[in-house]
């Protein structure tokens, strides 16, 4: 796999609004690695192969088992099948395309090693993107164990800084929902929007909150809204402003802390965390009411969570 230091992956809109099951995580986590390889503003040749092994994943995942999913999970995607709605540029497609997403795979069994080719119809959604696309580091998907918080997030992404509202149906149909099953709406929470939300409030750039609205008794549509939390360069500026006041916070819980070298010593680990990204630590640790204070003095308002 040769990504020359890029660490993007970006798509056109219309793939990821288009509907399709996104299979097991090892699925999606073998096709963000070759998403890897591909420079989107330059042609894409359907017929060029885009080759990972297993060792580059477990680097990518952090994890240790890619090559025992690797054949597996590669074989899988030939078989996806997208349903796309729209051109690349955004305009409506006079008649709906199915198309498979993978049109070959080669299995290298001694090295451990896949290359997979772009079927001819999917390569347009993935390269020469002037507009309308979707860009986003792997690492903030590469660690999550729901296929559905890696589909989730992109969708998520795409309409940054808005709700965006899915009829049941719709969501069902954009994942590729099926079995009586998810005709329970606590069964599709259960199984596939819970796990996904934590997986994204967890592992990635965003923050995503869930509701739901009803139509009469049933359910009817679901309601993501979704901010960026502030950025590590921001936090690194007003991390200065943080220390006095969480010092005052701590004193104010223990009457035994004589200043702020002491508590220190005693929040140990928690001291640890604070340091290493201080926005999460307070916002995991402080009351709103102060949290939002404190934002609101440093003229953050709008990336405030509620």
């Amino acid at each position: 796999m040769d990504t020359k230091n890029n660490t993007d992956v970006v798509k056109s809109n219309a793939l990821i609004d288009a509907a399709y099951s996104p299979g097991s995580v090892y699925q999606m986590r073998v096709l963000m690695a070759v998403l890897l390889q591909i420079k989107s503003k330059e042609k894409l040749d359907f017929r060029h192969r885009y080759y990972v092994t297993a060792q580059e994943l477990d680097s990518l995942t952090g994890t240790k088992n890619s090559y025992v999913e690797l054949r597996k999970s590669s074989i899988a995607l030939m078989k996806t099948q997208v349903i796309i709605t729209h051109s690349p540029d955004g305009e409506a497609l006079r008649n709906q395309l199915r198309a498979n997403l993978v049109s070959s795979c080669e299995y290298l069994d001694r090295e451990g090693r896949v290359g997979l080719r772009f079927t001819e119809e999917i390569t347009p959604y993935l390269s020469e993107l002037r507009t309308r696309f979707t860009k986003y580091q792997a690492k903030n998907v590469m660690p999550m164990r729901s296929a559905y918080g890696i589909r989730l997030y992109e969708i998520c992404l795409s309409w940054l800084g808005e709700e965006r509202c899915f009829s049941v149906e719709q969501f069902k149909e954009i994942l590729d929902l099926k079995g009586r099953s998810f005709d329970r709406i606590e069964v599709i929470k259960r199984r596939v929007i819970n796990p996904a939300l934590k997986d994204i409030n967890t592992h990635s750039d965003i923050r995503v909150k869930f509701d739901q609205k009803k139509t009469g008794r049933r359910v009817s549509h679901f309601i993501f809204s979704i901010v960026r939390p502030i950025k590590e360069k921001q936090a690194a500026a007003i991390a200065l402003d943080f220390e006095p006041w969480v010092t005052r916070y701590n004193l104010a819980k223990d009457k035994n802390f004589p200043d702020w070298k002491s508590a220190r010593r005693k929040l140990g680990k928690a001291y640890t965390a604070y340091r290493r990204d201080p926005l999460s630590w307070v916002q995991k640790n402080c009351p709103d009411s102060d949290y939002r204070q404190l934002l609101e003095a440093h003229g953050q308002e709008r990336l405030l969570i509620d």
